[in-house]
């Protein structure tokens, strides 16, 4: 029996994986497709996907209650702050729930509470019991998520008021691909969702209930015992940090964007959201956050981000009119932004993108698919201010952001003058000096001084190569001490600059 189970296990394996490739090659197409398609075709192309996406649901599940009926299913437990983890999973159900004009009450503890679960046996029972929920509630109706911790256990309850289940059905509703008659009708689906719920929550030491009467709604009232668990360090950032942040006038020379120096500002009205964003990135990242786009504004304005990530709904000022501030100033019209949103219509998405987003994740997102495409984003600004800095200044100019190309001009213009310093430089680019700092850190690694320095250097480096002596190179680029270009001059390039004189041209 245990080489049958193995057996059974294997093949439900290999078939699964064997449909998810052609399933993918079919899923791919179909949304390009839907993307340039007009709405008769969007309705054709729509109803095979929706069935595409239900097979890949119906492979997984099958693979799942294989790998529990033959042991190799295991129960990973890790300390999960339950209220912001069902609070997730209820706000990928928000834009669902409007569609169907459903109330979508969600009722989770208050305070803290950490407990020993396994988050993803969790997601796949409350995913589950959720979409039936919706399945069969009526537009107008009503949804009912409660989540509570008493006497060492985890209670979690889905309630609807849709069309019931009869009497006669309750006891056979849980057994795999039973079909039990809602108000009459069949059932939808396959019989394996509630079969597996049934089966996860059992490998979590839980068991699952049904109440429920004809016409009546249904609840679903799952049980677990939880030991508490510990909590973890907040992904938050504090007032007094951020204030700190803002206040931080030091101005490094060149600053080496390691990993965990790179900022993002996570934007996003949902706090239980927001904070589970902040989560995945602060251990990489310095994270700041907002709960809209105008408190966004003034962070990216005075903290110039490296990365930011913004929900499109949002009060006082959503995301695409933020991308459109941010795209329109000069301060901050570098910053590459990220839409995450639930929000998936074309129109939506392509407003983002013209107006400056580069990125356009729908909700609900896998979170190593978020984490990957903002490694991405940030390797890429990171290997952009290398080259810079290993290429002559304006050596290929066309290829440069426009107001690097504008800085260049302006050092260039005052390179002879002694007295030029970032003050002045500042005036002449139209900020204040620490707004000047951060935009040139961001997109070069270098502060305003070290900007300067770098193009009186290469030009001083030209100098020399064309004959000029030492003190004659020096003062042409603005240097008032021969002994300070010296010594600028070893550090940047390696050599003195009378030895560099001498090397034939």
């Amino acid at each position: 029996m245990r080489e049958l189970d193995r057996m059974k296990t294997s093949f439900f394996e290999n078939l699964s994986h064997e449909f998810r490739t052609p399933l993918t090659l079919i899923i791919a197409p179909l949304k390009e497709r839907m993307i340039r398609a007009d709405n008769e075709e969007k309705k054709v192309l729509g109803l095979a996907l929706k069935n595409a996406e239900k097979l890949l649901k119906l492979i997984n599940e099958l693979l799942d209650l294989a790998k529990l009926e033959a042991g190799g299913l295991t129960v990973d437990k890790s300390s999960t702050e339950i209220s912001q983890f069902f609070k997730l999973i209820a706000a990928s159900y928000d834009s669902y729930a409007s569609s169907k004009s459903i109330v979508f009450n969600v009722e989770v503890p208050e305070e803290e509470i950490w407990l020993m679960l396994d988050q993803e046996i969790l997601t796949k029972v409350c995913n589950n019991l959720l979409s039936n929920a919706f399945k069969f509630t009526s537009e107008g109706g009503e949804v009912h998520l409660n989540v509570q911790y008493k006497n060492s256990a985890l209670t979690v309850q889905v309630a609807d008021n849709g069309v019931g289940v009869p009497v006669k059905d309750q006891e056979k509703i849980f057994n795999r691909f039973e079909q039990g008659e809602r108000s009459g009708k069949l059932q939808q689906g396959t019989g394996i969702g509630l079969a597996l719920v049934k089966e996860l929550t059992k490998a979590h030491s839980g068991k699952v209930v049904l109440e429920t009467t004809s016409d009546e709604g249904a609840t679903f009232t799952v049980s677990i015992p939880a030991e508490k668990g510990t909590a973890k360090e907040s992904a938050r950032i504090s007032a007094e940090q951020l204030l700190a942040m803002e206040q931080d006038t030091s101005t490094p020379e060149v600053v080496d964007h390691s990993e965990g120096d790179s900022k993002v500002l996570v934007i996003e009205d949902n706090d239980e959201l927001r904070n589970y964003i902040s989560g995945l990135l602060n251990r990489s990242y310095q994270v700041l956050t907002a709960a809209n786009g105008k408190e966004a504004v003034d962070i990216a304005l005075t903290q110039i981000p490296d990365l930011i990530i913004s929900d499109v709904m949002m009060p006082e000022m959503d995301g695409l009119e933020l991308c459109k501030a941010l795209s329109q100033n000069k301060e901050t019209d570098h910053i590459p932004i990220i839409l995450l949103t639930a929000r998936a219509d074309k129109e939506t998405k392509l407003s983002g993108l013209q107006l400056g987003a580069i990125q356009y994740i729908t909700k609900p997102f896998e979170p190593e698919e978020l984490k990957i495409t903002i490694n991405n984003i940030v390797e890429q600004q990171r290997k952009v201010q290398d080259k810079y800095l290993s290429e002559k200044p304006s050596a290929k100019g066309h290829e440069l952001h426009p107001f690097i190309k504008k800085c260049e001009e302006i050092v260039m213009m005052h390179l002879d003058n002694t007295a030029f310093d970032i003050s002045l430089f500042a005036r002449e680019v139209g900020m204040s000096r620490m707004q000047l700092h951060r935009k040139l850190v961001a997109l070069t690694k270098l502060s305003a001084t070290a900007f300067i320095r770098h193009h009186r250097l290469t030009k001083a480096k030209a100098l020399l190569k064309a004959g000029e002596s030492v003190s004659q190179a020096a003062y042409s680029v603005g240097f008032s001490s021969l002994s300070y270009f010296t010594t600028s001059f070893k550090e940047a390039f390696g050599i003195r600059p009378s030895e560099y004189e001498r090397e034939p041209i």
